[in-house]
């Protein structure tokens, strides 16, 4: 029982410890992103700089982007180096175990409280201009809920106002076993040569949309259609492949670290690549905002990791720190959740007009994060976990696919 509740703040056999830092900065990067908005509607002063960089958190998306990239080509990659086949029911049924679970409770709890919502407003006899307001947008989430079921409300608007990214990685979870064969039975220069293009083809897209308007929907705003489309977007996930491949398959970027200052030099372009990102804005230069910011994020934080996964730097020590582990397991979670749980809070707070200050509004930011990690807490208990112990036990027969024996170069490193 005390193994079953604590399982959080267990590190896993296996488990690449550092990612568990860059999985936990990331949650708690869009987190702080989230509360800086009830700032603004709680007419705190935000300094411009501040709020130009905060308001581009959204880049803490991409990195968990990159990080599934990473990860899932790494377990695809080992097990068909280790068996010669790729599991595609194996592969499908371990993904839908670990995302449907806390995916449609958190649905299912999302339709009730809005079904709920029209009868409570539906049953007044005369509603304020607020409360009709309300009930028009009830009615309408009402029929939106079949767009986050099917996971396309990066297209579609649904219910979940941040769904659009669980529906990013979920389209990208159903594309990649189109590829994958392919990948694995090609020589490593055209695997690379064709992960290159695929990382090419979003940025074309941007660009593209970013000079045609023609054809947008008058209800989708430029920045969205570009920031929240698979099409657009998905170069951060396929930069986490080409990093597993380039670590893995060429040794002259892992003994690149090992020369001196050449970890420095790494950190240093990151954060310069981090920082034009992030004080960019739409107003100030429009173009590169909405194309090459993008790029500029994933090297950012594809650099960040690259680094983390060696063990005689800094940044690997620290992202590997045992106060991670819990947030990281959690993260999936916290990000369902965390905008139901601290808007109802901090909604709370500024409805009263009891933020006077930025002390204030701090302390109920951390009570929010705080409430959300323990409930969270309780439903990976009751329903993540129950299924994640499930999907350990289940093993199907792999479709088999013949193996470029001379370029099994997988196996020349091990994470």
């Amino acid at each position: 029982m005390k193994k079953h509740l604590l399982s959080i703040f267990y590190v896993r056999t296996g488990e690449l410890e550092p990612l568990n830092g860059l999985r936990a900065i990331s949650i708690l990067g869009v987190f702080i992103l989230h509360a800086w908005i009830f700032a603004g509607f709680a007419n705190l002063t935000r300094p411009d700089l501040l709020d130009r960089i905060i308001g581009n958190f959204t880049s803490f998306v991409n990195l968990f982007f990159i990080l599934s990239g990473f990860l899932i080509y790494k377990g695809l990659a080992a097990k068909f180096v280790e068996t010669g086949s790729m599991n595609f029911i194996q592969y499908f049924i371990n993904r839908s175990l670990r995302i449907f679970p806390a995916y449609f409770f958190f649905l299912f709890i999302n339709i009730l409280v809005i079904q709920t919502q029209l009868k409570v407003l539906e049953a007044k006899p005369v509603l304020s201009l607020h409360e009709t307001s309300m009930l028009e947008s009830a009615k309408e989430r009402s029929q939106n809920w079949v767009y986050d079921a099917f996971y396309v409300s990066d297209y579609f608007p649904g219910n979940i106002t941040h769904g659009w990214s669980l529906s990013i990685e979920e389209q990208f979870y159903l594309l990649l076993p189109l590829i994958i064969p392919f990948l694995f039975q090609s020589k490593r220069n055209i695997r690379i040569s064709i992960l290159a293009l695929l990382y090419a083809i979003p940025l074309a897209f941007r660009i593209y949309h970013t000079f045609n308007f023609l054809g947008i929907p008058e209800d989708r705003f430029i920045p969205d259609l570009i920031y929240r489309s698979l099409h657009t977007i998905l170069d951060a996930i396929i930069l986490g492949i080409l990093i597993f491949e380039l670590m893995t398959n060429f040794p002259l970027w892992n003994t690149l670290l090992e020369r001196k200052y050449s970890k420095s030099i790494l950190i240093c372009i990151s954060v310069v690549f981090l920082t034009l990102a992030h004080i960019s804005s739409e107003s100030g230069s429009a173009i590169f905002f909405l194309t090459l910011r993008f790029n500029f994020i994933d090297i950012g934080f594809g650099i960040l990791l690259f680094i983390s996964l060696h063990e005689n730097s800094m940044i690997h020590s620290f992202l590997k720190g045992k106060i991670f582990v819990p947030i990281a397991r959690l993260s999936y979670g916290i990000y369902l959740w965390h905008i139901a749980i601290s808007g109802a809070i901090m909604g709370h707070y500024i409805r009263k007009e009891q933020f006077q200050n930025w002390q204030s509004f701090i302390l109920i930011s951390l009570l929010s994060f705080a409430i959300t990690f323990v409930v969270v807490w309780l439903i990976y208990l009751l329903i993540e976990y129950p299924f994640l112990s499930l999907k350990k036990n289940l093993q199907f027969k792999g479709l088999y696919l013949n193996p470029n024996i001379e370029d099994r170069t997988f196996r020349e490193r091990k994470f």
